[in-house]
């Protein structure tokens, strides 16, 4: 993989001049990309709510849904990350220049255009990416939930285990899971999972109380943490918020999906174990499942 390239970086090509479309998916494998090719704007909308891509590359002139109304949609989408956008075109005249930048594109080619330069077009792209997961990260807020996400929930946790060591205190993590978090994504698509973990993290919020540290831990995982409460103690606070949180139905497009949580608990500060270790301990006792029943599927 080329120096500087994002890990797994993914590009969706849209383009109906299938040469044109595998010219440019085998320069962007030659230079690492994971390249897949749509040939229409209505198809390529579809995967785009069905999966994660962080860069799209596309003609101006698609059939079906044309390359402004494609950026619009992409712009509404629910997304934890920026998607960066490149239109190109073979038109002589700018009539739909302002259109497609209106729309919210971040790049536009005009054809042909050379190796070289759609290359170094792409380099800024990955930079911008890269500056937008930074600040992602950097924000400490999860933008899909609004919750504080991982690395900020981080900070706190090896502060509150060090309090705890120098005076002898403890506490307990609870983990709520989304267990069909996946089931969602195979589904229905990316679009779906995040809109079915966004609809329980604002469930939850209202259900917490506003000093509780509560954050958005990974894809379907929450963790709150309950300073000064023994892990035998908080099995019941994990019962009142699955009472509330539970039947909570999403209703995505004609679908209608209900989330099955499950709860788990692991007590800090552990001799020997980091924040780190603690927060990614996979030896966590079972707490609670909600309605629906363990394993039932999004329906």
């Amino acid at each position: 993989m080329p120096p500087g390239l994002m890990p797994a970086q993914r590009v969706l090509i849209i383009d109906p001049d299938p040469l044109f479309a595998r010219i440019a998916k085998a320069k962007l494998e030659k230079w690492g990309y994971a390249p897949q090719i749509e040939t229409s704007g209505t198809a390529a909308y579809e995967w785009l709510r069905a999966e994660s891509f962080r860069l799209v590359v596309m003609e101006l002139d698609l059939p079906g849904m044309g390359a402004a109304e494609l950026c619009r949609r992409i712009r509404e989408l629910r997304r934890p990350y920026y998607t960066y956008v490149v239109v190109y075109t073979g038109r002589k005249d700018k009539s739909g220049l302002v259109t497609v930048l209106e729309a919210g594109i971040d790049d536009y080619l005009v054809k042909p255009f050379d190796a070289l330069e759609f290359r170094l077009r792409l380099k800024n792209a990955e930079r911008l990416l890269a500056l937008d997961e930074e600040l992602h990260h950097g924000s400490g807020t999860d933008r899909a939930t609004g919750l504080i996400n991982r690395g900020t929930f981080l900070q706190f946790f090896r502060i509150i285990i060090a309090d705890c060591v120098r005076h002898s205190t403890s506490g307990t993590l609870l983990f709520i899971e989304i267990t069909n978090f996946a089931d969602a994504f195979r589904r229905h698509g990316y679009e779906a999972a995040q809109m079915l973990q966004a609809k329980v993290a604002e469930a939850l919020s209202t259900t917490l109380r506003d000093s509780d540290l509560f954050a958005c831990t990974g894809d379907g995982e929450f963790c709150l943490m309950l300073h000064n409460r023994s892990p035998d103690t908080v099995c019941p606070v994990a019962d009142i918020i699955l009472r509330r949180v539970g039947p909570l139905t999403v209703e995505y497009e004609d679908t209608r999906m209900h989330p099955v949580l499950r709860c788990s608990i692991v007590g800090y500060p552990q001799d020997g174990l980091s924040a780190e270790d603690i927060l990614a301990d996979e030896g966590r006792a079972l707490c609670h499942t909600a309605f629906p029943e363990e394993g039932a599927p999004v329906v």
